[in-house]
């Protein structure tokens, strides 16, 4: 029991790291979108290139979500972690309008198994607080 506990209070602190990085990530990724107008020679420009926000970055967004669903069960922090990666989701979506084939949706495939990942965390979860309070 003790043991569990340390392992979920190391999860949390690390979730917690992860959170302000996500929520940092995408505070600058939607300034640099709105805000910036040259944005070949602005500093996050060089950022968004190594951590492309229409790939990698959302990839690393619904994970670090992940991570934070695990950990926590608040509901105000829940929507402040999954807003942001839905919102990336619908951009980076919206960005992929102008491409052409089926093979390029195949970039959508792991957001797609993030998404029914979390859906299962949170349901299991649920049934699992009904669980002890009807005990």
């Amino acid at each position: 029991m003790q043991k569990n506990l340390e392992q979920m209070r190391i999860i949390r602190i690390i979730s917690g790291v992860l959170d302000a990085i996500t929520l940092m990530y995408f505070v600058s990724y939607m300034y640099w979108i709105f805000a910036v107008l040259d944005k070949d020679s602005h500093i996050l420009s060089d950022l968004f290139i190594k951590v492309n926000p229409m790939t990698v970055g959302t990839y690393c967004m619904g994970l670090f979500m992940i991570l934070h669903l695990i950990a926590f069960r608040n509901p105000i922090g829940r929507c402040v972690i999954c807003i942001p990666y839905i919102l990336s989701l619908v951009v980076s979506f919206i960005a992929t309008m102008g491409m052409t084939g089926w093979n390029d949706l195949i970039m959508y495939a792991p957001h797609i198994l993030i998404i029914g990942l979390a859906i299962t965390i949170m349901v299991k979860q649920k049934k699992d607080k009904l669980k002890i309070l009807y005990k």
